[in-house]
């Protein structure tokens, strides 16, 4: 038998990233909106009543729209793995 932790399911937000991904509640993507690349994770905000994207410290940066150009790279529960993806990138971009 599997063992599912319930504090790590999130429910599907009816959008796919770039890749054709269907993204759920708690992913983290990596933008390419910006100059620079970041990290971003779709969350529900009761006060806009809607999916919104905010980055990793809970401050919004845009309401999820069908238009994105994301890139999920993970999600909430993987931070670790997401902090040495980023180091990779870094070191990738200064090479």
């Amino acid at each position: 038998m599997i063992t599912v932790d319930p504090e790590t399911i999130g429910q599907f937000v009816g959008q796919n990233d770039i890749d054709g991904k269907k993204i759920f509640e708690g992913d983290v993507f990596l933008t390419f909106h910006l100059p620079v690349k970041v990290f971003i994770k779709v969350a529900w905000d009761y006060a806009e009543c809607g999916w919104q994207l905010k980055y990793l410290n809970d401050i919004t940066y845009r309401p999820l729209e069908n238009k994105g150009n994301w890139k999920i790279v993970g999600n909430i529960h993987e931070l670790n793995d997401l902090v040495d993806i980023a180091k990779e990138m870094i070191e990738g971009e200064s090479n």
